[in-house]
């Protein structure tokens, strides 16, 4: 089966090759060097090399069935975790051919796991994991060990995500939904079911609210919340504002009163300081269903 490389600007084909013995599932390009893995159901995973003509430098064996995702750990790209339908997820070194460890067992997943992400925030050491058992699983590779199990969806689990900058969980099923868990409590915050049959996949751009879903017979985009925070200000001049789920206070008093007020239009630098979080359904609940910007179909 082959993999292709193309120009995304001009279109392009820049290369392309019989990669693996059957079909190939997964990509994901190393942030800093100049490395691509790739994984397949032929049960292996390969680490090819741009800079030396997309030469297969290493190959990855372990698993023993399909491998349906390869991610790079974002806080230490050296490392990169790989989830299969022998119902385990394998966390490897780039530069070793047998994984660090595996995660299975009486906590693990009871049906092969299809899909795996990295927590991208530098505060837990987290991955999150969804399967053919209808769960979604979520670990912490420092300790080995499952922290919780959602439970809800009625169809295989194929794409999970943490969401880049809200403290929010996304999980899509082949039964059609989207729910979307609270990344700190774990209870679920909302359903959504747009009627597009089978849900496959998630996308969520860091610094903005949207997220991306993709179907079977369309893809979403979907906005929660405000970009823009919401504030307020009392006569004495302070002010009190919301950034994502934290809740900020600043004061434009001492520049008020200071000698030397600064000229009109010009943007005021002021001190921030953290009152504390609020529950993310606070700064986004009713707003998941009433925010969808557009849909596009593709019908087949």
């Amino acid at each position: 089966m082959q993999l292709r490389v193309y120009n995304y600007n001009t279109t392009e084909l820049v290369k392309k090759w019989e990669a693996h013995s059957d079909y190939i599932r997964s990509v994901a390009v190393h942030p800093i060097l100049t490395y691509l893995l790739s994984s397949s159901d032929d049960m292996t995973i390969k680490l090819w090399d741009w800079e030396k003509n997309w030469q297969n430098i290493r190959t990855y064996e372990g698993h023993t069935h399909y491998v349906m995702k390869v991610i790079f750990n974002p806080k230490d790209p050296n490392t990169f975790a790989s989830a299969s339908l022998d119902k385990s997820i394998k966390v490897w070194g780039i530069s070793s051919n047998n994984p660090h460890f595996t995660l299975e067992g009486k906590e693990g997943h009871i049906k092969g796991v299809n899909t795996v992400e990295y927590y991208p925030g530098g505060d837990k050491p987290y991955l999150v994991s969804g399967g053919d058992d209808k769960t979604v699983k979520i670990w912490d590779y420092q300790t080995k060990g499952c922290v919780q199990t959602l439970d809800g969806h009625q169809g295989n689990v194929t794409a999970v995500s943490f969401h880049p900058e809200l403290p929010i969980i996304i999980s899509a099923s082949e039964d059609g939904s989207v729910r979307l868990w609270n990344s700190n409590t774990y209870r679920l915050e909302k359903n959504l079911n747009y009627g597009l049959e089978r849900a496959w996949c998630i996308s969520s751009r860091p610094s903005t609210n949207s997220i991306a879903l993709g179907y079977d017979n369309g893809t979403i985009l979907i906005k929660m919340g405000r970009e823009v925070p919401a504030a307020s200000m009392d006569a004495t001049g302070k002010i009190i504002f919301a950034r994502k789920n934290e809740i900020m206070t600043s004061s434009v008093r001492p520049v008020v009163e200071s000698d030397t007020p600064p000229p009109d239009g010009e943007a005021i630098p002021l001190p921030q300081r953290e009152l504390g979080a609020c529950d993310v359904n606070l700064l986004y609940d009713i707003q998941y269903l009433t925010s969808v910007t557009y849909y596009l179909y593709f019908f087949s």
